[in-house]
């Protein structure tokens, strides 16, 4: 683990090319794994690059995933929030449910919202600005 210690705290500061070569450099000089480093130098160079790398493009497809969860929540939330506004005015048709719970626009999804929660009843929201 010292040698991968070395690398992360290295890259914090520099690229991972100059982490990897500093932290190879200085697990010799402290006699870490010395003889592997010093008969293997290249391939722990390139290995050590390629799992850095690897490990950079998992943390920001996790990043890209979590955000994408939060967005889909937030949509969710708001169409969960006009169905509710919605039944306490009136029966919602069927079809009117259908088309709100698949909407994916979040700009529509907004006015749908503000016009939910300021109509009397359901068919003036159908009336006022709702499009089948």
């Amino acid at each position: 683990m010292q040698y991968v210690d070395k690398v992360r705290a290295f890259a914090k500061n520099m690229n991972i090319d100059e982490a990897v070569d500093r932290a190879v450099d200085e697990c010799i000089e402290q006699d870490i794994l010395r003889e592997f480093l010093l008969a293997n130098k290249a391939e722990v160079k390139h290995m050590s690059i390629f799992e850095y790398n690897e490990e950079n493009v998992r943390q920001v497809i996790r990043e890209e995933s979590y955000e994408e969860g939060r967005e889909t929540g937030r949509i969710e939330g708001k169409i969960e929030a006009i169905l509710d506004l919605l039944k306490e005015k009136g029966t919602v048709p069927k079809e009117l449910e259908k088309k709100i719970t698949s909407e994916t626009d979040e700009d529509i999804i907004r006015k749908w919202l503000k016009l939910a929660g300021s109509v009397k009843n359901v068919e003036a929201f159908i009336e006022e600005g709702f499009q089948s």
